[in-house]
């Protein structure tokens, strides 16, 4: 009895909120967008430049990917993995804790497609410097890495790699949930224009 107890005075709203309370915490003090975006004193416009200059960046490594040492390629992969990152604990933050409504809807969709247009070329990255797609060039990593975040699976894939299928993995887990939430908030906006 004392520990039901002990778990309803600790727990009111359930696990869940203070879960996400802690990865909000972990995004918000791990995030360069955030951090730009506080130095610049909240500006709207940053977290979009900041989407935009990732997405640039990352293309411009996949398009050279090709042409680049070994040693460089692995050396891009941290800034990109980096955004990964980022982008999968700002769903879980937008999912579990975000307190207010969003200052546009229209803004908010289009800055999850950017973020899915991103996961898609990091991945795709990801997929060539790692040797994951059997035919070995950037634009076949790309279209395995967008076939994969839109379906379910890559198309000449090395499954015998565990790294291969590390990445493949981790594309999965982190688009499909970019997905849900996207999915979420427009439900979640057509319930509430319905109710008005």
């Amino acid at each position: 009895m004392r520990l039901i107890a002990w778990l309803n005075n600790t727990y009111p709203e359930g696990f869940y909120k203070i879960f996400g309370q802690q990865l909000s915490i972990l995004e918000q003090r791990t995030s360069l967008n955030r951090y730009v975006n506080k130095k610049l004193n909240g500006a709207v416009w940053v977290s979009e430049f900041c989407q935009l200059i990732s997405l640039a960046f990352g293309l411009a490594c996949l398009v050279s990917a090709g042409s680049l040492p070994q040693w460089l390629r692995y050396l891009l992969a941290v800034p990109l993995s980096y955004r990964v990152y980022e982008i999968f604990l700002f769903a879980i933050n937008w999912f579990f804790t975000h307190p207010k409504p969003p200052r546009s809807y229209k803004r908010s969709l289009v800055g999850f497609l950017l973020n899915f247009g991103e996961l898609v070329i990091y991945f795709a990255f990801g997929y060539f410097i790692s040797g994951s797609v059997k035919d070995g060039t950037p634009w076949t990593a790309f279209y395995s890495s967008l076939r994969t975040a839109v379906t379910i699976g890559p198309t000449n894939f090395r499954e015998e790699c565990w790294y291969s299928v590390l990445i493949l993995s981790l594309q999965i887990v982190v688009s499909y949930f970019l997905i849900v939430v996207v999915v979420a908030s427009v439900v979640g906006t057509i319930t509430n224009t319905q109710k008005k």
